[in-house]
């Protein structure tokens, strides 16, 4: 039976199914669905693009024509479907194992205080996990790869020249003009970029460090998604000077930053694995907040 020519209308090949008959269509060998990924903002031709196997992001920037004269893709996002699930189901999990400490160690931390001040402490700590543990359940990952993405001559062929999956993301923002700075000072805000001002600079301008802050602790949440602390050293290590040689343009504070500082946490019994969570929270927090400013 030719199934073109039964569509087609043929009666000497539309024969008639009796019962317990079997029809049964093939596929073509190899033959495979066009697996599509999206790129948007400052691309001269944004849109959803079908892709080839092994296709890369540099082939893509390409195709799309390359930047706008508004680019700034030192602030790119590139999120893929998959990591957004396995961080998802990573954040999930951090939050069940959380909900199960928080059961197991209060009772028995409770029932060994040895004071009634003591006990206070304890009752504190298990309120501030609490608390904790309800905004884990709140989180909801973006998918997002930490990547550094240039011009598709420049990127070709470096380690960031990803090979493109079904649903990945790209948004190319422009040229921001401010610098975030949140956590503990006295008026979180966004402040405009210049480039002579330090990050402390910026925490003044923020009215300063709160009585709860961890200077100690602060650091740098990249535009590139990568994360820093505010050494002299930082400039060395960062990505984009190590792979693609712009020493001169680097700054530690760059358009599109945010200075995060941490809340200072008491140093209880089981605070410090608290503090890890906090840490985690800071970041996964932020990066969502960047993202849905920065794509707005």
């Amino acid at each position: 039976m030719n199934a073109k020519r039964v569509l087609a209308g043929d009666p000497s090949e539309n024969i008639i199914v009796q019962m317990n008959d079997f029809i049964s269509v093939r596929a073509i060998p190899n033959w495979k669905l066009y697996k599509r990924v999206e790129i948007y903002g400052e691309v001269k031709y944004p849109g959803v693009y079908p892709i080839q196997e092994e296709e890369t992001l540099s082939s893509l920037l390409t195709r799309a024509g390359g930047f706008t004269d508004r680019a700034y893709p030192r602030g790119a996002i590139f999120t893929r479907a998959s990591v957004k699930a396995a961080q998802q189901r990573q954040v999930d999990e951090m939050a069940k194992r959380m909900e199960r400490e928080l059961l197991a160690v209060n009772t028995n931390e409770m029932s060994s205080a040895l004071t009634s001040e003591e006990a206070k402490i304890l009752q504190s700590e298990a309120e501030q996990k609490r608390h904790l543990l309800q905004k884990m359940k709140e989180i909801q990952a973006t998918g997002r790869i930490a990547t550094l993405v240039a011009e598709p001559g420049v990127l070709k062929g470096t380690a960031y020249d990803l090979v493109l999956e079904e649903g990945d993301a790209l948004y190319v923002p422009a040229n921001p003009s401010t610098v975030q700075v949140i956590g503990s000072v006295l008026n979180p805000s966004a402040f405009i970029y210049d480039k002579r001002l330090s990050f402390k600079d910026y925490v003044l301008m923020a009215g300063g460090y709160t009585s709860e802050a961890s200077p100690a602790r602060i650091y740098v949440l990249k535009a590139d998604g990568t994360a820093m602390r505010v050494k002299p050293s930082a400039r060395e290590v960062t990505p984009w000077v190590k792979e693609f040689n712009k020493g001169d343009d680097w700054n530690l504070i760059e358009p599109g930053d945010a200075i995060v500082v941490p809340q200072k946490m008491a140093s209880y019994r089981g605070m410090r694995q608290t503090r890890d969570y906090v840490d985690m929270l800071y970041k996964v927090a932020v990066t969502a907040a960047s993202i849905h400013n920065i794509t707005k």
